[in-house]
């Protein structure tokens, strides 16, 4: 029967019986994250990781990743166990262990670290593993270290191995490649899986007595109440400090861009920590759940009390919403991982209100949109962390260049697309939420002046033009596209959404929808009739544009003409851009790719005309002329009835360059 509530002593007397208890719990509850990691691997992967200490402990030929008797090994206080032994003569037959008494050895203790052992492992995961040995012997034991990941590699498990030298953390030395010391003792401490040799110090310093834990440790030691050789001490957490509570924020905001379900739990730590700098960590909480007696696995799983910590957060500062996202990222690891949900884990989803088959298969359109927005959320929250770190570090007087400090500026650049849309652009999901392509079936059709966009009979977009609800669909990936009741119009969808393949920041739709009244508005580009058609009637008109533009940062906008003056307009500062950073697309029928050609000379033409301040370039513009003028960095434009009406005009400034439309007459400049 489980003694609840034990706490060790911090006087003279120390309850030896009470501090083994303590330990048995922690190497229990190791023992199942062990285990729960074993049992997520192939046969072939567990005989790996059942032996992956023995190739630490022992240097011999016949072991993977020998290279000679002089290299460090042994593990401290390590008995291989009689299965470890079995699964030694699978890899090595012949292989004899000689026994020798545990004891010290080069090497302190290994640790599995990571996801390894907790809801969120998945059959891919990869293992993190921690060797603790004093730092000079880093350098004697690394190639071994790559031999033994090579072979564990060629045996399906994916070993990332660490070096670890306890002291660095408990002297608050600068550890390689660690920025963040004190955020990663306090994820050690709570997610580690001791697999060999020597167990933390930490175990037995009570929860909230933190600031104990030297005395404790040298009390132990001098006592000899426990064997010192059983303990290898990393120091305590302590309380994060500013500067790498700022670091943190910054680098998992940065890989939330990217991969939010991986670093948006994290962040949200981060920002718990900042918020709330008193409050116990996250390791504290699991220790206080070993020493209440605590033995339920999925109480004391690594994600599971991060989620309780995040939970305890977000409900004191009201952040309902983001809450749910939380819920949701969890839920879907935990799914994801499991081939079948447990029944914990199908009790917390009930909890939360949350379908697990939503999860484990493509939400919805909507419910896409909701994470979105929670998403985006989260980022911006994050980052208002960053900076706020940002903004007490740089009051503290230290005005050294820091990098997460530029690394926060360039994140902001990167954020703001995502949480502040400009008005007038179109809503997009996140990038890392959007399916790289959504199967449902989307129907299109238009009420009234608006098109609209459903899915399972909901509206999920509606726009005023078809251009703007297609790039909509486009961006967001969107493939399975309906039109109901406009069949006429299946074919201009068709050349519209092609289009988008086009490698251009703008693109240019001519007549891709009319409207009875906009076609009153009709504008020659040429009076030349189509050379396809000997009837002589008809002629390249454009009665409309739909122009849509990318910008830098990744948004999209539409906007549309809608009567004579915005199309000469929009036409002049179109083609004030260079051609090749345009696509000029013509819809409709066999006469498109006549207007297409038209507009694409057209705009090629006045490039090459309008080189200087006063140049001028002449081209028809329904009935009447148009010239165009170079104006600094804009194009101006003067609209004439005829061509008497021009060339009365032009009398004035003969000596300017000027330039004829080449579909037009030649005409002599008046003298």
């Amino acid at each position: 029967m489980v003694q609840r509530n034990a706490q060790p002593k911090l006087d003279d007397e120390v309850d030896i019986a009470n501090l083994k208890r303590i330990v048995a719990r922690f190497k229990a509850h190791h023992g199942q994250r062990l285990a729960a990691t074993a049992s997520a691997l192939t046969a072939q992967r567990r005989r790996a990781l059942s032996i992956l200490p023995y190739l630490y402990h022992r240097n011999h030929p016949a072991l993977p990743g020998y290279i000679s008797p002089t290299v460090p090994a042994g593990i401290g206080d390590y008995q291989p166990t009689p299965h470890a032994l079995r699964d030694l003569q699978v890899i090595a037959p012949g292989f004899r262990d000689q026994r020798e008494r545990a004891g010290s050895g080069a090497l302190q203790a290994i640790y599995l670290m990571g996801s390894s052992g907790s809801i969120a492992q998945t059959r891919a995961s990869d293992v993190d593993v921690w060797v603790c040995c004093p730092r000079l012997l880093h350098a004697s034991l690394w190639r071994k270290v790559q031999l033994i990941n090579q072979w564990a590699s060629d045996l399906g498990l994916i070993l990332q191995t660490f070096l670890v030298d306890p002291q660095s953390f408990r002297a608050k030395q600068p550890i390689p490649g660690c920025s963040m010391p004190t955020l990663l003792l306090d994820e050690f401490y709570r997610s580690a899986t001791l697999i060999a040799g020597r167990y933390p110090l930490w175990w037995l310093v009570p929860p909230g007595a933190e600031a104990a834990h030297d005395a404790m440790g040298k009390r132990l030691r001098q006592g000899r109440h426990l064997d010192p050789q059983a303990m290898v001490d990393f120091g305590p957490v302590g309380t994060p400090p500013l500067e790498e509570l700022a670091r943190g924020a910054a680098e998992e905001l940065g890989r939330a861009l990217s991969t939010p379900y991986k670093s948006l739990v994290k962040l949200k730590l981060v920002e718990a920590y900042a918020h709330a700098r008193q409050a116990p960590l996250v390791s504290q909480r699991y220790k206080q759940a070993i020493y209440r007696g605590e033995d339920d696995p999925l109480q004391l799983d690594a994600y599971m009390l991060v989620y309780q910590h995040l939970e305890t957060h977000l409900l004191a500062t009201a952040q309902t919403e983001q809450l749910d996202l939380v819920r949701r990222l969890l839920a879907r690891k935990i799914l994801q991982a499991e081939t079948t949900p447990g029944e914990h884990i199908a009790t917390l989803c009930r909890q939360w209100d949350i379908d697990t088959h939503e999860i484990l298969n493509t939400p919805n359109f909507r419910s896409l949109a909701r994470e979105s927005q929670q998403v985006n959320a989260a980022l911006e929250a994050g980052l208002t962390t960053a900076l706020q770190l940002d903004v007490t570090e740089t009051t503290r007087g230290d005005h050294e260049p820091k990098r997460h400090l530029m690394r926060v500026s360039q994140l902001r650049r990167l954020v703001k697309p995502l949480t502040q849309t400009p008005t007038g652009s179109i809503t997009r999901l996140n990038p890392s939420v959007a399916p790289r392509q959504y199967r449902a079936p989307i129907a299109i059709s238009k009420q009234g002046n608006q098109w609209l966009a459903r899915e399972d009979a909901q509206v999920i977009y509606s726009s005023q033009r078809l251009v703007e609800l297609l790039v909509w669909a486009h961006i967001n990936n969107l493939t399975n596209l309906h039109l109901s009741n406009h069949h006429e119009m299946q074919n201009n969808v068709q050349q519209i959404r092609t289009t988008f393949h086009n490698n251009a920041n703008i693109w240019v739709f001519a007549n891709a929808e009319i409207c009875n009244t906009e076609r009153e508005t009709a504008t020659l580009l040429t009076h030349h009739d189509d050379p396809l058609d000997y009837s002589g009637l008809h002629r390249l008109q454009v009665i409309t544009l739909d122009i849509v533009s990318r910008s830098r940062d990744g948004g999209y906008r539409a906007r549309a003409t809608h009567n004579r003056t915005e199309l000469l307009g929009e036409l002049m500062a179109l083609m004030n851009n260079s051609p090749q950073a345009l696509a000029w697309e013509a819809v409709g029928n066999q006469r498109r790719h006549r207007i297409q050609t038209r507009l694409r000379s057209l705009h090629r033409q006045l490039h090459n005309a309008l080189r200087n301040d006063g140049d001028r370039f002449v081209f028809p513009f329904g009935g009447e002329l148009v010239c165009a003028e170079k104006r600094q960095q804009d194009i101006t434009t003067t609209t004439y009835a005829s061509a008497a009406e021009l060339h009365s005009a032009l009398r004035d400034h003969a000596n300017r360059s000027i330039t004829f439309d080449d579909s037009q007459p030649r005409r002599a400049v008046l003298q």
